[in-house]
Parts: structure tokens; sequence; C-alpha cells
């Protein structure tokens, strides 16, 4: 078997594999995972990837975000108060973070 599995999505327990069949199945056998899949099977959950891709890309707009409070941080001089107004260029990079 080439891909790992992802975790039972009931009880996250590790699910086995018969390499014979290549099947998968949890070992506790859950009402509503009983039966046997395949591995791509096995692995489809679509609601936890758009959920995770919603995740990643959260993510990526707080770093730019967290890159820009970095920038404006940086290139004030120790005494300059930081709010106020912001360099143009962190704004307009804010913006674009979360459109």
């Amino acid at each position: 078997m080439e891909e790992e599995l992802k975790a039972c999505p009931f009880c996250g327990n590790k699910p086995s594999f018969n390499p014979i069949t290549k099947e998968v199945a949890c070992i506790r056998y859950h009402k509503l995972a009983i039966g046997t899949y395949t591995a791509r099977e096995w692995n489809t959950r679509p609601l936890e990837d758009a959920l995770q891709a919603k995740l990643e890309n959260i993510k990526a707009k707080t770093q730019v975000m967290l890159d820009c409070v970095d920038y404006t941080v940086g290139n004030c001089r120790p005494n300059e108060p930081i709010g106020g107004i912001l360099p143009r260029i962190v704004i307009e990079n804010i913006k674009d973070a979360w459109k």
C-alpha cells in the first residue's frame, strides 16, 4: 500500500489493512463504518478536507499579516508609536491577504 491511511473518523484508531484483498476496516466495527473499503475510499473525507483547506488559507493569510507587522515594527524608530498611519505597502498587503 502506497498511501498512508487516515485514522478512523469515528474513534481515531488506526484502521487495519488486508494486503491480500487490499481492503481497509476499523477493528472496532462502528455502526457507521461497517464494511470494508479501499484505501482511497477510506481516506476520502470531503468535509474534513474542506475544513483543512480553509484552515490552511487562514494560516497563510495570518502569516501575511504577521509579516506586515514585522515589516512595520522593523521600519519604525524605537520611540515611534506603532499604529496611527501604516505604510501604504503594509495596508495593501493586508487588503490583498484578506481578499
